[in-house]
């Protein structure tokens, strides 16, 4: 009889599984890994209870039982670098194309995840990069106050096709291992933008730190307490900007073709980006528009991509490509206050050559901020043009707002995001 398993256990763990639904891989256990060379293999996962597993791979073959709690652990001895794709067998589950090298953890914020198509050169680079012994495994975003035991990702060797989403310091750092060393390389990429060092530290290990425990303390009790918080969040927001007269207004009549390719911007201002909306030249909140061009080459002419826009947060935003909308921001908590929105722009939408994209936003304060737009996914002609020559005209002013006011408005409880196990 087959087991039941929960759907829910799919968010947690990208698994392989006998027909019989009995045996388990952790999820870093995938086609296209890299195994570390030069010292002993383990390879674990869950089955039922006393269950034998049996490991293969490279000539070596393990046998171990699961324990009372469903887990079990073999262990292969150490292995030497190869280039030439294996077999490796758990049982009848098998994982194709697996190599042997060495593996390293790339960890960080940012500058960490920033892509490679967003590199400098990205054209070139991502159509030299036929590296196929170089493997990525993006580790993705799952924040907990408790250790998890496996995670959700799949390796991915380089290719064309592959490395314009592969972190950019990690590939060139990869690279030059694997062309010094002439060994396969994995990289484990596990990166969070703007997280500090606390949030990758244990809570129970900060809270044993004098310094640290009053506040190590409280973010646990605002972590706990996220889900209720920005579930008052929306309403929060909504009262606040009503009563200070700063709610999104729809497009206004004489706006409404401020994003298509055509319009004629000679009466909009030229600005360069990052920048606050005061430095554009408002002199309170309002709604405002930037624009710019872009070159497309005309082999990317079609393809899906990401639109990412930096340093929006607490703002509401609309996003146009070639005068389509392709995202606008998450009216709920804590997406509405994100520092970046990453909008998916479907098939068919770019054009090779010109295109355009417009940003319509809703600041509350001319102090708030607008940093750029960056695509993920194809590479444009030059793509650190993206800080110049955009344009912004104001759509509405708001009456200017007193610090006191500003002081007061609802933020959402953000903490949850920002700390993992």
């Amino acid at each position: 009889m087959k087991k039941h398993i929960p759907p829910v256990l799919s968010l947690f763990v990208a698994t392989s599984w006998l027909s019989a639904a009995e045996v388990r891989l952790a999820s870093v256990f995938t086609d296209h890994m890299v195994l570390q060379r030069g010292m002993p293999v383990p390879v674990w996962g869950w089955s039922d209870p006393g269950q034998e597993i049996t490991v293969e791979f490279a000539g070596q073959k393990k046998t171990t039982r699961a324990d009372a709690s469903g887990k079990w652990r073999a262990k292969l001895e150490p292995l030497s670098a190869n280039a030439q794709p294996g077999t490796l067998r758990v049982n009848t589950i098998t994982l194709q194309d697996v190599l042997v090298g060495d593996v390293w953890l790339c960890s960080g914020q940012s500058n960490m995840g920033f892509p490679v198509g967003s590199c400098l050169n990205a054209k070139q680079e991502i159509a030299d990069a036929r590296h196929p012994a170089i493997r990525l495994f993006r580790v993705a975003e799952n924040p907990s106050l408790t250790a998890v035991e496996s995670v959700k990702g799949a390796w991915s060797p380089c290719s064309p096709e592959t490395v314009t989403g592969f972190s950019g310091a990690a590939y060139f750092f990869g690279r030059e291992l694997h062309q010094r060393l002439q060994v396969p390389v994995g990289l484990l990429l596990s990166s969070v933008g703007g997280t500090p060092a606390e949030a990758w530290t244990r809570p129970e290990a900060l809270s044993e730190m004098p310094a640290l425990n009053e506040r190590a303390a409280k973010e646990r009790a605002d972590i706990l307490s996220q889900e209720e918080d920005n579930r008052r969040f929306v309403a929060e927001r909504a009262a606040w900007e009503e009563k200070h007269g700063v709610a999104p207004p729809p497009v206004s009549e004489h706006a409404r073709t401020w994003a298509d390719p055509g319009l004629d911007t000679n009466d909009w201002k030229p600005v360069t980006l990052p920048s606050t909306w005061a430095r554009m030249g408002a002199q309170s909140g309002g709604v405002f528009w930037v624009r710019r061009d872009f070159e497309v080459p005309q082999e990317n002419a079609g393809k899906p991509f990401v639109l990412g826009l930096n340093w929006i947060s607490n703002q509401h935003d609309i996003a146009y490509l070639n005068g389509v909308e392709v995202g606008r921001a998450p009216d709920k908590a804590p997406g509405f206050n994100s520092l970046q929105r990453n909008y998916r722009v479907p098939a068919g939408l770019l054009k090779a050559g010109r295109n355009t994209v417009a940003v319509r936003v809703v600041a509350a304060s001319q102090n708030d901020s607008f940093w750029a737009a960056r695509t993920v996914g194809v590479p444009v002609a030059d793509p650190h043009a993206a800080q110049s020559d955009w344009f912004f005209k104001v759509e509405t002013r708001f009456d200017a707002l007193p610090a006191e006011a500003l002081k007061l408005r609802p933020k959402p409880n953000s903490l949850a995001l920002r700390t993992v196990s």
